[in-house]
Order: structure tokens, then sequence, then C-alpha cells
């Protein structure tokens, strides 16, 4: 199931590629004449170089990713504090688990928070090694788990700093320390998947 979302030869994500380039060509055209041109080369190039990237089928594999990863950035704002999520998720627990207390349900909110920053971090890792797995760059290419490591390791360093920030918040090295596990283990698996395939 995966493997259909992120194919780079998926007709609808090709199609909308397509579409783009198409949209950035015309605007080159028309906004740009021949004075513009040598006046702006390096714009040009610049251009010319995004117009390239998006020709590139694995263009599209980035965008998943990038959406985790801006998806993990928003949550690390205010709007994923203890005290922002708290309320829904003891409305959530009290039906689920009726007969519990309060000091209960914190610690049920204290274990699937941490329960997300291993999977959210593991489903960032599967997502970049799906894009370095198949990246063009043969080097990315042949050391993809360590380059999705990387990725989780520096996102996660990022999100934690970040968050020293906010008022509400607090950057931890044992959060980026379960985020590592849960971005290994999710590694280790799509080793396993690819070796087994």
């Amino acid at each position: 199931m995966i493997v259909a979302v992120v194919n780079p030869r998926n007709v609808n994500i090709v199609s909308l590629g397509a579409l783009i380039l198409a949209v950035c060509q015309a605007w080159l055209e028309i906004f740009t004449d021949r004075d513009t041109i040598r006046r702006n080369k390096k714009f040009v190039f610049l251009v010319e170089c995004s117009m390239a990237f998006l020709r590139d089928e694995t263009f599209w594999l980035y965008l998943p990713l990038v959406a985790w990863i801006a998806g993990i950035f928003y949550l690390s704002s205010n709007k994923g504090s203890l005290s922002n999520t708290l309320p829904y998720f003891i409305t959530l627990n009290r039906f689920l688990f009726s007969r519990s207390d309060a000091a209960t349900l914190r610690q049920y909110h204290f274990i699937i928070r941490k329960l997300g920053h291993f999977l959210g971090y593991g489903i960032l890792a599967v997502l970049a090694a799906v894009v370095f797995y198949n990246s063009s760059l043969p080097s990315a290419a042949r050391f993809w788990h360590f380059c999705s490591f990387a990725i989780v390791l520096i996102v996660a360093s990022a999100d934690e700093f970040r968050q020293s920030f906010y008022p509400e918040r607090e950057g931890s090295l044992s959060d980026v320390a379960l985020d590592c596990l849960g971005g290994l283990t999710m590694i280790l698996l799509f080793w396993l998947f690819i070796a087994s395939s």
C-alpha cells in the first residue's frame, strides 16, 4: 500500500508535475524577455534548475517527507503543548476508560504522547528511507539507512531545540532519544522488508 502511494510513476502525481512544469515554463516565457534574460542570468538559471528538478520523477517522493516534517514542526509549537492537548485526551480517555481517575488519565496522556513521538518519527524514518532508497544520487541510495537516520536525528534535535523557546514547552534530550529509537526501529523494519523481497 505504501509503495502505491509514493510510487513516482503514479499517473496522478506525474500529471500534477507536468502541470506545474507547464505553468513554470509559460511563466518564464511570458514574463521574461531577451533583455531580462541577459540581465538576470542567475535568476533564469535558478528557474531552469527548478524546472529540471520538477521534471525529475524522484522529486515527488520528497513531498510526503516535507509535509510530515512540517506537521512535526507545527505540533512542536504551543498547539501541541500538554495544556492544549490534555483536555482532548481526558475527554477521549474518560469515554474509553470511564472508571479511571484524573491521575490515571494523565498517565495515559503521557504514554500516548510518548508513543506519538516514537511512531511519528518512525513514520518520518520510513518516508526518508523511501526518498533516499530511490534517490538518483548513488551515494544517497547506497547509504539510505544512514541518510534516513540523519534526517530523523536532525529533525528531532531541531524540534526539541525549537520547543525550548516556547513558554509552555520544553526541549528534552530523552525525547530526542525516543524519536531516534522510533526512527531506528522503522529503518530496521524497512531494511528487513527490502531484504526479504
